[in-house]
């Protein structure tokens, strides 16, 4: 049997039975570079589904095929301390490492999250997707710029999760190969950058 052609994703739109419009804009393609599982027809379906809010102007939700769409990245891992050594790795498209754990199979899930923000210059009932993953919702990871920019114990927050999460490392996903660090060195360097010091394009230092 042949193998699965997976089609891939360009700036378009999606358009509702309603009359709603999600915008895959170039920076959307961008950031779901490492999500080269999420095609189109999944995006279709689950924007289809989703309950669009009245009056706010974001949106994260969990979309339950109700059958197997794919496998997830995200798992959860024995428990570490902030200060304990940890892999981490760049994903592609991404301005900061991630925790990521290797030697492990992707389970399969029913899942899909999408993100995204109501743009209305582009119309009442435009959204622009931000992002898209298999998987149930996580939060913000440690080092996101809107992390620091937010809350002072926002990143005290979201470690609590990834220091027992992690994403399973796919070559073809990623941007470079593994390296040891731990959260605490990583957002140190975070904090020292400040919420917008990264350069545009990465990677650009490796947690030593």
């Amino acid at each position: 049997m042949a193998p699965k052609v997976v089609q891939e994703l360009r700036p378009g739109k999606i358009f509702r039975a309603d009359g709603a419009i999600l915008h895959l804009l170039p920076r959307s393609i961008k950031h779901l570079a490492a999500h080269s599982d999420v095609t189109f027809s999944l995006l279709r379906i689950a924007f289809e589904r989703i309950k669009l809010p009245e009056i706010k102007n974001n949106l994260k939700t969990e979309v339950d095929f109700g059958r197997i769409i794919g496998r997830t990245s995200k798992v959860k891992t024995k428990s570490v301390n902030p200060e304990d050594g940890a892999l981490f790795a760049y994903r592609t498209g991404r301005r900061y490492p991630s925790r990521v754990v290797t030697n492990v199979l992707k389970p399969e899930t029913s899942l899909l999250v999408i993100v995204a923000e109501r743009d209305r210059a582009r119309g009442e009932n435009a959204w622009v997707l931000e992002t898209a993953y298999l998987g149930s919702d996580a939060p913000l990871e440690p080092l996101s710029g809107r992390v620091l920019r937010d809350e002072p114990d926002a990143q005290t927050l979201v470690l609590k999760f990834w220091c027992c999460h992690a994403l399973i490392y796919d070559p073809r996903e990623y941007a470079t190969d593994t390296f040891s660090s731990s959260w605490a060195a990583l957002c140190q360097r975070r904090r020292e950058l400040g919420p917008d010091g990264f350069p545009e394009n990465g990677p650009y230092w490796l947690g030593t």
